[in-house]
């Protein structure tokens, strides 16, 4: 277990985070979580770069998806989707265009329903 970490970026929905000991990038983005080398980060970062939101906004036979904007994996079987939103909070993460990192994030800025009983 890495116990060297730098918070690149963070904000509501997730979190970069930097090994120094293991050199690897820790993606964690609601339920997701990825671990990339460099050349994988960079890699995503180009994929992410190039993908038209337009195109898969207006895609008719996506139109009763929530989620319409797919990012394929190399899992045959897997792919994740995305809203347009959540695109953009993951991209402000991977691009690092979030807060501060060593500043706390209040509870309005937590998108999350909470019900008090």
């Amino acid at each position: 277990m890495c116990h060297s970490f730098i918070i690149l970026s963070k904000n509501e929905d997730g979190r970069l985070l930097y090994c120094r000991t293991c050199k690897v990038y820790q993606l964690y983005f609601n339920n997701l979580y990825l671990e990339l080398s460099q050349k994988e980060l960079e890699t995503f970062k180009s994929y992410l770069s190039e993908i038209d939101i337009h195109f898969w906004e207006s895609c008719p036979n996506r139109a009763a998806l929530k989620r319409r904007i797919p990012i394929p994996t190399m899992q045959r079987n897997l792919i994740l989707t995305f809203c347009k939103q959540e695109l953009q909070s993951l991209k402000d993460i991977v691009f690092e265009n979030t807060i501060s990192p060593d500043r706390s994030i209040t509870a309005s800025e937590i998108d999350y329903h909470q019900i008090l009983n």
